[in-house]
């Protein structure tokens, strides 16, 4: 679920915008944790890190630096 309607967002032209200031992409990684937690169905105020982990999803600022690195 999360790979097909949410990951193509932070995709998206990531190496562009990933150069933005980081009160920017923290707004971005505060969206990605909410939304990790609705898929997995935990509490909202549940620790990200281990859901992260358990579901093998990157965060926002290290699917900006895959893409710059693919990229290069």
């Amino acid at each position: 679920l999360y790979y097909t309607l949410i990951y193509p967002y932070f995709n998206y032209c990531c190496i562009i915008w990933g150069t933005a200031a980081d009160c920017h992409l923290n707004k971005l990684q505060l969206q990605q944790k909410r939304a990790i937690r609705i898929v997995s169905k935990k509490y909202y105020l549940a620790h990200t890190a281990p859901i992260f982990k358990e579901l093998h999803i990157l965060k926002v600022k290290q699917i900006i630096l895959k893409s710059t690195l693919i990229f290069i």
